[in-house]
């Protein structure tokens, strides 16, 4: 039995950045609460189309979404009795008539005193017309909301994409196994559902989906791999994704460790609070499953881990959960992301990860130190500590670095508010290389899925205007560089590509010469890597050769084009799959035999690997209605479409 900890040994970077990369292989199951399904309620419909792109995909290529039986009948329980209006936010009309309310309770008791206290300058009847005008104002506003909270269409989309993924788990010998052994494990207090032991009804839903639990987290981590010619159990985890953090399910650790200038202290676990398995739970998953290999999260921490690892695809979801969490947490509410066609149908990508080898340490060019860029064609240097960020101390006094700081805290609802602060200070002089470092700060928490940083990057040529030319050309530079460099200085094994196209469009303008020839000196040691110069606006030909299938492209299975040949940059992408084990490349995505893709994602592959906007890519093809369909992979052949592997 685990007697739990005290100390998480782990920054908030380092829970993150390991969560993401549990949620995001292949060898993990994913299982969501019910709780989960009412949340899909909350957010808007171009993050809830953003939400099934991702558990869709997930489940078609690899299996590994499950809704539990038990939590599908606690949904159902609320689809017969029409209470999915429990599910959704208050709609308009509450909230107007909650405001109403407030004004009654306003004119009862705002006396001239009061409105002094709040330095109201003008009349109580000014306030309370004030305050009649802002309900009306207000009003017609939130008539566009009506359409975001259609409970029955939000479930069709549930119903559409989700209901493949229910267990068909026997939920009758489940309910009879939480029945007779629940009064026993509550009187001695034995997690999970020691919290609901006081209710009439449904007093043992929490044990009944922990025995579901169990039962799949078996079957799923049984599975076994062949390893050095032989066969032995794989590395299978479970990750059950629930919004319910009662005690008897999670805990959290008193503190959590933080780094300071490169030196790891204890601090506080807050801000925001990271919680453990109960280890009971963790020992029973053991005893049952045969390792302890389980994470219990909330969604909106599973979105904010996979935004360390995979934020392109998340972004929306994730602005729209920031706002949600906000929102219940008692912060701010803001506007959601602008919303995408909700019509357009979610992707299936193929892709299959192959092995990687562990990041490679390359040196970055030498750079002198810095004097300020001036006059125009001045290339600007900056200093060991902003090209090598890590070492940075944001700990000295200043404005500029109380944002730097924010932003290296990994935590949205920190981060978020120091975008207005950049506002603030955009006249204010500072160093240049201060303005590099916050550059390449914003940066990050953009590719973070920040929802500040997303709108910041979004309008960034607006954003840049408003700044001294200076100014915008160190900030600049900094973003650009930190899409080929890390914290340490050294060229990246994989760019951060996920802001990539706004920062290469402006890089392109007049204003900026002398950022376009910073970041192309420093990636000039590294030009077999990265083919697209940034800040041109010249395009690299991606060449296909497709057949026509014979045979009924109604059929099930059937496709009417086969890939027969993909060029980039001059060389064969489309290999024997033999070869696949000997590519000298820095790791190996791609599509194999049996398989198919559109040439919209080998598009968005190359260009994410090679760092390559999207718009920089021009595809041709002998057959033009092969664009927009899915194309075939040969038996036998496999496609590759990683960059080479750098140098040792």
């Amino acid at each position: 039995m685990r007697l739990g900890i005290h100390l998480l040994p782990q920054t908030l970077d380092q829970y993150l950045n390991e969560l993401g990369g549990v949620a995001n292989n292949a060898a993990t199951l994913i299982l969501f609460d019910t709780n989960i399904l009412g949340y899909l309620y909350k957010l808007h419909a171009a993050a809830r189309r953003q939400f099934f792109q991702w558990t869709v995909e997930l489940a078609l290529i690899d299996g590994r979404v499950a809704i539990p039986a038990w939590s599908a009948n606690e949904y159902l329980a609320k689809f017969k009795a029409g209470k999915f209006s429990e599910y959704a936010p208050s709609r308009p009309e509450q909230v107007l008539r909650a405001l109403r309310n407030l004004r009654e309770t306003a004119s009862l008791f705002v006396d001239t005193e009061s409105l002094q206290r709040i330095k109201y300058a003008d009349s109580r009847d000014a306030f309370l017309n004030g305050f009649d005008e802002a309900i009306a104002g207000l009003e017609k506003f939130t008539r566009v909301f009506n359409q975001q909270f259609d409970t029955w269409s939000v479930h069709e989309e549930i119903r559409i994409n989700l209901s493949s993924c229910v267990l068909r788990s026997p939920l009758g010998e489940l309910c009879a196994r939480a029945a007779a052994e629940g009064e026993t494990r509550n009187s001695h207090r034995l997690p999970p559902g020691t919290k609901d032991s006081g209710k009439i009804e449904n007093k043992y839903g929490d044990l009944i989906i922990w025995y579901e639990l169990l039962r799949e987290a078996k079957r799923w981590c049984s599975q076994t791999v062949l390893q050095d010619g032989a066969t032995t159990q794989g590395p299978y985890s479970v990750l059950f994704v629930t919004n319910d953090e009662k005690p008897d399910w999670v805990y959290a650790p008193d503190k959590r460790q933080v780094l300071v200038q490169g030196v790891t202290k204890e601090a506080k676990n807050a801000d925001p609070i990271l919680k453990l398995p109960d280890p009971r739970l963790i020992a029973e998953f053991e005893a049952e499953v045969g390792n302890d290999r389980l994470r219990i999260v909330t969604l909106p921490m599973l979105i904010r881990a996979l935004s360390v690892v995979r934020p392109k695809d998340l972004d929306i979801l994730a602005s729209a959960i920031q706002v949600e969490s906000e929102d219940e947490e008692g912060r701010p509410t803001e506007e959601p992301e602008a919303a995408v066609d909700a019509s357009a149908p979610a992707p299936t990508l193929a892709a299959t990860v192959l092995a990687t080898p562990p990041d490679i340490e390359i040196e970055a060019a030498p750079v002198a130190a810095i004097p300020a860029a001036g006059a125009a064609g001045v290339v600007p240097e900056y200093p060991p500590d902003a090209l090598r960020d890590g070492a940075y101390e944001d700990d000295a006094p200043g404005k500029i670095n109380e944002i730097i700081r924010a932003l290296r805290s990994h935590n949205w609802y920190v981060q978020n508010p120091a975008f207005a602060a950049i506002k603030e200070i955009r006249h204010e002089q500072f160093e240049p290389r201060q303005w590099f470092v916050l550059g390449r700060n914003v940066y990050q928490a953009a590719c973070g899925n920040a929802q500040k940083a997303l709108e910041f990057v979004k309008n960034l040529d607006i954003e840049l205007s408003r700044m001294p030319d200076d100014t915008a050309t160190h900030f600049l530079s900094g973003m650009a560089y930190e899409i080929y460099f890390d914290s340490a200085g050294q060229f990246r094994r994989r760019p951060k590509v996920s802001n990539l196209g706004r920062i290469m469009t402006t890089l392109s303008g007049d204003r900026y010469e002398a950022s376009r020839e910073f970041v192309q000196a420093q990636i000039l040691p590294f030009a077999d890597w990265v083919p697209f110069k940034p800040g041109t606006t010249e395009s690299l030909s991606l060449e296909f050769q497709v057949g026509t299938i014979e045979g009924d492209p109604q059929e099930a299975g059937k496709h009417r084009f086969a890939v027969h040949s993909v060029r980039f940059l001059g060389i064969e992408r489309l290999r024997d799959a033999e070869e696949a084990g000997a590519l000298d490349t820095i790791g190996f995505t791609g599509w194999s035999r049996d398989e198919t893709a559109t040439v919209s994602e080998i598009k968005s592959e190359l260009a994410d690997n090679y760092a390559i906007p999207e718009w920089g890519i021009v595809v041709a093809t002998n057959i033009e209605d092969a664009l927009h369909e899915r194309l075939k992979i040969p038996e036998g052949k496999i496609l590759s479409l990683m960059r080479p592997r750098l140098p040792e």
